[in-house]
């Protein structure tokens, strides 16, 4: 039987990602080193107001999670696996197909995209700097769809709390994933692989924050949300930069100027 998730939940989410947001600011600001950022010719957001004030308005939205109606949790560690599964590839390919769209028509980007791409230069605060018919359309839509049809709740509050992480690193500007945590031997990419939920992972390609920041600086790459495996199927794939290269890229240009 469906119930509504109910405004205790909701609020407890609501109140996690945005703290969240912040708190990944500040550990991307206080740990992770210069040379990690992909597009180095630019400087880090440091106090990115205007971009963090728009990234929590939309996550207040959530609070209509409310009255959204959720299905029992999945009867077993199977029934998880497969309804993650599912639902992690059915959101890719109707994020993918709108988000594409929202690229190719002029009439939508200008209405449901064009601000989220105002930001060529991505911190974690760009993943909610979009307009709410965007945020409906991308990521609300899919998630009440599947809650109808058949996502047990246990799956949609593990997929909506990891994946919140998820599209913060994806906009965090830098490579973050061969950064080594404070006080530990471990890269935060072995904690990411821990948390990437979807055992479809390995066969369909993960999307990082190197393929998303080249989308938010080209335009014209890397439209999927989990998986790579569409961009390379319909010809818009690209594999990004490291921070590697961004940095030689970077020296050369300096080089270059200081030889003119």
């Amino acid at each position: 039987a469906l119930e509504p998730w109910g405004l205790a939940n909701a609020a407890h989410y609501t109140v996690f990602a945005l703290l969240l947001s912040y708190a990944f600011h500040g550990f991307v600001c206080t740990h992770v080193p210069p040379h990690l950022k992909l597009q180095q010719a630019k400087p880090n957001h440091e106090r990115p107001a205007s971009v963090a004030t728009r990234n929590s308005a939309i996550l207040l939205t959530e609070l209509v999670d409310t009255f959204l109606p959720v299905r029992p949790p999945s009867s077993s560690w199977l029934h998880f696996a497969a309804a993650l599964c599912a639902f992690t590839f059915v959101w890719d390919v109707e994020f993918f197909v709108v988000h594409k769209a929202a690229h190719e028509s002029r009439w939508l980007y200008v209405r449901l995209h064009k601000l989220h791409h105002a930001i060529k230069d991505p911190c974690c605060f760009a993943a909610y700097f979009v307009k709410y018919q965007s945020h409906v359309l991308l990521e609300q839509l899919v998630v009440v769809l599947c809650c109808l049809a058949f996502l047990p709740r246990d799956v949609f509050v593990f997929v909506l709390y990891t994946c919140t992480l998820g599209t913060y690193i994806e906009h965090a500007g830098c490579d973050i994933k061969q950064l080594r945590l404070p006080f530990a031997r471990v890269r935060v990419a072995h904690v990411l692989a821990a948390l990437t939920g979807s055992p479809l992972a390995g066969a369909l390609g993960v999307m990082s924050t190197s393929h998303h920041d080249w989308h938010h600086e080209k335009f014209t790459a890397n439209y999927a949300l989990y998986f790579t495996w569409l961009d390379r199927l319909c010809g818009t794939y690209h594999p990004g930069r490291s921070a590697e290269i961004a940095r030689a890229n970077a020296e050369n240009q300096k080089s270059a100027g200081g030889l003119d």
